[in-house]
């Protein structure tokens, strides 16, 4: 390992580097029917905001180019390697980058699940390939391949220039330091976040935050990150008729509803806490008692003690909660940005009355794909760990709760109203550290600790947003992203208390009649956003069915965990694992149970079919 070999590796990343702008620059030269209304300005910063993922791949390939010259130990084969790894990555970056154009201008995505599983039916991918312009992708091929072995040998002569050092101890810190940089360049950093789609964000339209994405990079994620087929039973098993059935069974029309709202355009502020389960509340009927700020505000509010969440993760819930989407068992759509995309959007549909919409988080808005799709269903505005001071940074995952709740109070009041803003909580997430208490108990006593807290980090907050006067034109809704496992014994793992959560609906614009008032029939989280829409007689949700809160009809609440599905009636509970498909608990009224199962895998495969047709 020679200095001069250390310089070949730093040009070699260079390299790389540049051939993931000219695949990028290949992909907007084939779709450009695409992006001629956009300016480019728009397009010259997805160059920019890609780098990270052409830095990786860049990386990837250099590092994997340099194992095998190791393994051949150099001499004669050194040459020879490395021309065939140039015609072999080249070669697939830019067939790939055209490849992900076609796509883009037939599917509006590039790779992802869904055409990988077209490609394990070659059949079914060449007659989907069939009006291709082959003709001009290969002679677009042919001419990026052409520029880049112009670029290879530039490389080159540039190498034989450069001088064989250093050496000795100083050329061993060098190689250190640098596969140090490599490491982290291929993770994106130390944070908690490795890289993903939503590194690269930074727009609100999708195809330019696609643009920014390195083909080679996207085709490595979903093929590392697995793809779970939808075309098998036990998750497609009926027909249409089953599916309508379990539509009218799931979602009974009814016109009658509760008024919630006093104003026209109140401000909404949704407030999502991370994993507070019902069963930390007394209020909520839980059998501890850690959160006596939270009951005291659903007590002066509405609350909703019957809620279930709808999966078991944070992307989940906001799926949920944003865009009224039901899970799959395995999977999360926030994972696809391409589908994600696709969704209904609260923050779009309040956009069309003159919203705007903003995102607090006192962590990394990148974690599990959130940003991108933020930014591509409309949020105007994403507040993360990137405001916060580094010294307020004292979490694993960012800013704790206290920082949140203190720059939310700050700000709220100069937005422009009315405003839509959501806000995520972190310090009661895995590791559950908090000011002042890092690793003291167990995990689950951790946990507690760490709900406690955010309830006074709530509670302080609340005190202080009360007296603002933007409070009298908002209604504030508190919610958790999902529950968790407490420590209390349950009968099953994936128990339906593990699912129930509290939801509070007050501020200054909640109907006064319903103040301290309290529902309990059974509600489900998905069904937040249409509903309160609903009250301001706005729409955006009508490409799903949902039931409507507070009506004369009794609506069933769903969540879905690995390969399952719970169901939770207004006298029974029920779960239904997938492998095989089977019943495995049963509480309440039985009959209530059975007519449940007439329908409830068609009623999975309704929301599975949703997601096959994003």
């Amino acid at each position: 390992m020679s200095g001069r070999a250390w310089w070949h590796y730093l040009l070699l990343i260079g390299f790389w580097f540049l051939c993931g702008w000219l695949a990028r620059g290949l992909f907007l030269w084939h779709t450009s029917a695409l992006y001629h209304q956009d300016s480019g300005s728009a397009l010259h910063q997805a160059f920019i905001s890609g780098w990270t993922l052409d830095l990786s791949t860049a990386v990837y390939i250099s590092l994997i180019t340099y194992i095998t010259l190791l393994i051949f130990r150099f001499g004669a084969y050194r040459s020879a390697i490395l021309s065939i790894f140039f015609w072999l990555f080249s070669s697939v970056i830019f067939l790939l980058a055209l490849a992900d154009a076609e796509l883009m201008l037939k599917w509006g995505n590039r790779i992802n699940e869904q055409a990988l599983q077209y490609m394990e039916h070659p059949q079914e991918a060449a007659a989907a390939s069939a009006g291709a312009p082959f003709g001009s992708i290969a002679l677009k091929f042919l001419l990026a391949l052409a520029f880049a072995w112009a670029l290879h040998k530039g490389f080159k002569a540039l190498e034989n220039m450069l001088p064989n050092k250093p050496k000795g101890w100083k050329l061993g810190l060098v190689w250190l330091f640098t596969l140090t940089f490599s490491a982290l360049a291929m993770r994106g950093g130390t944070g908690a976040v490795p890289l993903n789609q939503s590194s690269v964000a930074y727009s609100n339209t999708t195809r330019l935050n696609i643009l920014a994405v390195n083909p080679l990079w996207n085709l490595g994620y979903y093929l590392g990150n697995g793809t779970r087929k939808l075309d098998y039973s036990p998750y497609l098993c009926c027909d249409s008729t089953a599916e309508q059935g379990a539509t009218g069974w799931a979602y009974p029309t009814d016109t009658a509803r509760l008024q919630l709202i006093e104003q026209k355009k109140p401000n909404i502020l949704l407030i999502v806490l991370e994993s507070f389960t019902a069963q930390a509340s007394q209020y909520f009927g839980g059998k501890l008692n850690l959160t006596p700020q939270l009951d005291a505000i659903a007590a002066e509010s509405f609350a909703l003690k019957r809620l279930y969440a709808n999966g078991d993760r944070t992307d989940k819930g906001l799926a949920s909660l944003l865009s009224g989407w039901h899970p799959q068992p395995w999977h999360s759509v926030l994972h696809e940005p391409e589908k994600a995309a696709k969704l209904p959007s609260f923050p779009l549909a309040l956009r069309k009355a003159g919203y705007t919409s903003v995102f607090h988080y006192g962590g990394d808005s990148r974690f599990a794909d959130m940003k991108a799709w933020l930014l591509a269903i409309g949020t105007d505005q994403i507040e993360d760990i990137a405001v916060y001071p580094t010294a307020m940074q004292n979490s694993k995952w960012g800013a704790h709760d206290e920082h949140l709740f203190q720059r939310l109070a700050k700000q709220l009041p100069r937005y422009n109203q009315p405003w839509f803003c959501t806000a995520l909580t972190l310090s009661s997430h895995e590791p559950f550290e908090i000011p002042g208490k890092t690793s003291e108990g167990d995990e689950m006593e951790r946990f507690r600790a760490s709900i406690s807290y955010t309830d006074s980090c709530l509670g302080i907050w609340w005190k202080r947003i009360r007296q603002e006067p933007w409070f009298r034109n908002t209604l504030v809704i508190i919610t958790a992203d999902h529950g968790r496992a407490i420590g209390l014994e349950l009968p099953h793992h994936f128990h339906p208390d593990l699912y129930r959560i509290p939801m509070i609906i007050g501020g200054g614009a909640l109907n006064t009649k319903l103040r301290g008032e309290i529902e309990t029939s059974v509600l489900s989280q998905a069904h937040l956003a249409p509903n309160v829409l609903r009250q301001l007689n706005m729409s955006g949700y009508d490409t799903f069915q949902h039931a409507i809160w507070f009506g004369n009809k009794k609506t069933p609440a769903f969540y879905a965990f690995q390969d399952g599905i719970g169901w939770i009636g207004d006298s029974a509970r029920a779960i239904w694992e997938n492998k095989p498909w089977r019943r495995t608990l049963i509480e309440g009224d039985v009959s209530e149970v059975e007519q449940a199962e007439q329908h409830i895998r068609a009623y999975q495969q309704l929301w599975i079919n949703f997601f096959r047709r994003l």
